[in-house]
């Protein structure tokens, strides 16, 4: 239509722009509903699922860095984990306008440590303390699998959300 310089490519435009929206809407939305297949071996598989397709909605960098190979015996454990990445993922990009995710994801002796990393806004003083929905559910998927979740917003900026889970825990 443009090239033709038909009046109505402007509306075409905007119509083609909303239908994007609402897929990238609907996406989202099938997204944080549809189970993800997280089994022993799969949390870092679906991590960098979640990095792609989100970087693809957003325009955002994500990436992932796994420092030491991850395996989570129980598949709820694991599920709760990507729900809580998850989720700090979708903050990061709707609430604190971040260009740059970095999802970590490593176990030493004694732990598993997940954490999200955003160069974005970061998080009022008020908001750590907030009833939202999406903080309260990352506090309750920590605590059922008997993990500690701290979010911080560190000097230089940007929000850090670390769940650091025992290893007694996933056994």
């Amino acid at each position: 239509l443009q090239a033709q310089n038909v009046a109505a490519a402007r509306d075409a435009v905007m119509i083609e722009e909303s239908i994007q929206q609402a897929v990238m809407e609907a996406r989202n939305l099938a997204h944080g509903i549809f189970p993800v297949h997280v089994d022993r071996n799969g949390l870092s598989a679906a991590l960098t699922d979640l990095a792609s397709m989100t970087s693809r909605l957003t325009g955002v960098s994500i990436e992932v860095k796994e420092a030491a190979e991850v395996y989570i015996d129980g598949p709820e454990t694991a599920m709760h984990l990507y729900r809580i990445a998850q989720e700090a993922v979708v903050n990061a990009t709707k609430h604190a306008s971040a260009a740059e995710i970095i999802i970590s994801l490593d176990v030493n002796d004694e732990n598993i440590v997940l954490s999200v990393a955003d160069d974005g806004s970061g998080l009022p003083a008020e908001q750590f303390r907030s009833h939202g929905l999406g903080l309260r559910m990352m506090r309750h998927r920590a605590a059922v699998i008997g993990a500690r979740l701290t979010i911080e917003s560190p000097p230089e900026g940007g929000t850090m959300v670390t769940c650091v889970l025992p290893l007694t825990a996933t056994a």
